[in-house]
């Protein structure tokens, strides 16, 4: 398993969908080609954007299969997470078995966790599925309403879930941020999740950032002129 940090821009991609619901794969192609042209380092794929928990595991198993397709121009990650621990768990298992790059998950929406030890818990379970792929919890509290300092959670976390990689952190709370970034100086790779404070992450130190590019503020000359220099310093 890599150790990799993840540096530059990772797209929340959408989930391409036809008018009565049904998911439109063959769609993805004209999708990836807009992609191509932002530079991307990755997609995230099956997540808040791409209304992973509003599929079926079948859909979300299928959507992740139509992007590995794709590996060779950008890193996938696939989100797992859910309510239940069964589906997150044959979801996990079912991304490393065809080569994701790496996994993440939120915590259950549904009575959600309100400390470090139950969210870790149950983040262990799901990661242990996939034992040769990287994880990254999915930080997101105004959607999941789990709540719980990820500082705590990274803390517990590094000796509970040999694959914990780091975390894809969505949410305004800068100072816990940074606290992230620096704990263990720097070991853990802390991904940007809101397009509007891009500056922000950059000052704290984050390399990687996950946006949603279709109405990213990037687009502003003033987010194009420091992201041109976010990518220059990340390489």
């Amino acid at each position: 398993m890599t150790s990799e940090k993840i540096k530059g821009l990772v797209a929340a991609t959408v989930t391409p969908m036809k008018a009565n619901g049904e998911v439109n794969l063959p769609a993805l192609d004209s999708y990836v080609k807009h992609l191509e042209k932002q530079g991307l380092a990755g997609v995230f794929v099956n997540g808040t954007t791409g209304e992973g928990l509003l599929m079926t595991s079948d859909e979300r198993k299928a959507v992740a299969e139509a992007w590995m397709a794709y590996k060779d121009k950008f890193k996938v990650m696939v989100h797992v997470g859910g309510t239940s621990y069964a589906a997150a768990v044959d979801l996990a298992r079912h991304a490393e078995k065809i080569g994701a790059d790496a996994i993440s998950a939120m915590g259950p929406c549904f009575l959600p966790p309100s400390r470090a030890e139950e969210l870790v818990a149950f983040n262990k379970i799901v990661a242990a599925a996939a034992p040769g792929t990287p994880f990254y919890y999915y930080h997101i509290p105004g959607t999941s309403h789990v709540n719980v300092s990820m500082l705590d959670f990274l803390k517990l976390g590094e000796k509970e879930i040999p694959t914990l990689r780091g975390i894809k952190y969505t949410t305004y709370d800068s100072m816990t941020m940074q606290e992230c970034i620096a704990y263990r100086g720097g070991y853990y790779d802390i991904l940007h999740g809101h397009d509007e404070t891009i500056l922000t992450g950059l000052m704290l130190g984050a390399t990687g950032g996950e946006f949603l590019l279709q109405r990213s503020v990037l687009r502003h000359q003033c987010g194009e002129i420091h992201l041109r220099s976010f990518l220059h310093r990340c390489g």
